[in-house]
């Protein structure tokens, strides 16, 4: 027989709260991605970006992909998270591709998890074929859930 406690209350509720404030995020626009970039070690020349997907929650401040990509992944909303960064990261190749054109050649890498690559089509299509010299999609293993279940025995 399981047995409740408040900690079980209290996470159950702040699951529910991060549920509902990340569906907000993507109507409020508080994911940003940042771009790290990515030196070839053995000339210092610059190859491209990875591009780092934040939440800049308005209580909790800048959140790592960590606090809530596992929350995304278990209520769907990864699929719109992947596709928004998709789509961020191409418009800003294709700016920074028109304002340095001596930089051309760079590419933009962006994580994707498994159930976001099966839509992510819709995004890169809709760039054209130009998009397929510069992205470079990479798809990370899903991080084990950290919901709290209890189980009778």
């Amino acid at each position: 027989c399981a047995v409740f406690d408040t900690s079980m209350l209290a996470a159950i509720e702040e699951r529910t709260q991060l549920e509902a404030d990340l569906r907000r995020a993507l109507e409020r626009d508080e994911l940003h991605l940042y771009y790290q970039p990515i030196v070839e070690l053995a000339t210092g020349r610059l190859c491209g970006f990875e591009a780092l997907l934040r939440w800049h929650h308005p209580l909790r401040g800048v959140v790592g992909p960590s606090h809530f990509v596992p929350a995304a992944e278990e209520t769907g909303l990864i699929v719109s998270i992947g596709l928004w960064a998709i789509g961020e990261a191409c418009r800003q190749m294709q700016a920074w591709a028109q304002e340095f054109p001596e930089c051309a050649g760079l590419t933009i890498n962006v994580n994707l998890s498994a159930r976001q690559c099966m839509h992510a089509d819709r995004a890169i299509f809709s760039f054209g074929r130009s998009v397929a010299f510069w992205l470079c999609c990479t798809v990370t293993a899903a991080a084990p859930s950290t919901r709290a279940t209890s189980r009778g025995r």
